[in-house]
């Protein structure tokens, strides 16, 4: 009897075993799957615009305000290059002496001390000006009527103002050379010396 428990026992075990293996499932083994592949999609290269600080792709009047002149436009419409640290191409020089001339005016001996002032005022505005459109400072070197000595003299004025005054045209420009050289020797270019006559 015992033996048939025994028996009966191992019968019941090896039945659940059999149904519980049949519950249990084998892990199977993953198929390979096919790798998608996708093509980027090509991005716009952007190119960087000269003078754009900010990086907004466009140049502010501000931004604008901060370059360097890359030519210089002559009353026909020529466009003149000028190159950053160069000397100002003659041609250039001859287009600022007529434009301030023109602006300023003739001085002349017989001019009151008033229309002699508004004249050199007017010059000097269009001196300024003129070095924006050429991103220099000029530094002018004038003829002017000197009344109380009752003669023409030469005088460096703008930023150099106060240099002297000079009978000759030669000692003047000399003094205005002088007046720039070491400051274009830190910054090349930076200034340049123009000569207006009356």
């Amino acid at each position: 009897m015992k033996t048939t428990k025994i028996f009966a026992t191992i019968a019941i075990a090896a039945i659940s075993v059999s149904a519980l293996a049949g519950c249990i499932q084998t892990p199977k083994v993953d198929e390979p799957r096919a790798i998608l592949t996708s093509t980027p999609e090509p991005t716009e290269t952007v190119e960087p615009v000269v003078g754009d600080i900010n990086g907004d792709g466009k140049v502010s009047p501000y931004e604008d305000s901060l370059l360097s002149p890359t030519s210089y436009t002559l009353p026909d419409g020529t466009e003149i290059p000028l190159v950053e640290g160069e000397p100002v191409p003659e041609v250039v020089i001859a287009a600022v002496q007529t434009s301030v001339s023109v602006q300023g005016g003739t001085r002349s001996a017989s001019d009151t001390a008033e229309e002699g002032s508004e004249k050199a005022y007017l010059a000097l505005q269009a001196i300024e000006a003129e070095g924006k459109k050429l991103g220099t400072i000029i530094i002018p070197v004038f003829e002017g009527y000197d009344g109380m000595a009752g003669q023409w003299v030469w005088a460096v004025a703008g930023s150099a103002l106060g240099t002297g005054n000079f009978v000759d045209k030669n000692e003047a420009i000399a003094a205005a050379d002088a007046w720039v050289a070491p400051k274009n020797a830190n910054s090349p270019g930076s200034y340049v010396v123009v000569v207006f006559s009356h």
